[in-house]
Order: structure tokens, then sequence, then C-alpha cells
């Protein structure tokens, strides 16, 4: 997976939108694509920031919650690759 693109090169985008340019324009002047710099904007406008969302890492509800676990206090002789909820 490609590596997101810096704070700088989504500021300046932004940048030359909130100064005239359509945000076609604005891809096209750094070389973006128009899609990326369509997204930008819209994430700039609803939450005020140019950061990258955060990527990777577990959003597995049993691994941020193990009382939910259905192996929890099971024996080990069970399944042992169960036990503790792990999905590996």
């Amino acid at each position: 997976m490609p590596a997101a693109y810096s704070a700088d090169i989504r500021g300046r985008v932004i940048a030359s939108v909130e100064s005239g340019s359509s945000r076609r324009e604005a891809a096209e002047e750094f070389d973006v694509s128009a899609s990326s710099a369509i997204k930008w904007v819209a994430a700039y406008r609803t939450t005020g920031s140019c950061a990258a969302k955060p990527r990777g890492g577990s959003t597995s509800p049993l691994l941020l919650n193990p009382a939910k676990c259905p192996n929890v206090g099971r024996e080990a002789a069970v399944a042992p690759k169960l036990i503790g909820c792990r999905p590996w």
C-alpha cells in the first residue's frame, strides 16, 4: 500500500482551492489525483484538519472489550487457538 501524502502537500492543495482554484486545477498543479483533492477539501471543510486518517491497527470489538469474548473462561484444552480471542 502506498504511503499517505504529506500534510504539506495536502495543505497546499487545500490552500489553492480556498484561494479560488477549482479542486481539479489544484490537483493538476500539485500532481495529485482529482479525487484526492476533492476528498481532502471535503474533509478539511468538515473537520478543519488536513491530516491523513489513521491507518492500520485492529478495530475488533473483541480485542477492545475482552469481556464480550465468547471464549473467555473456557478450558485451555479446548482449542487453545481460540482462547484470548485473537484473530491469529
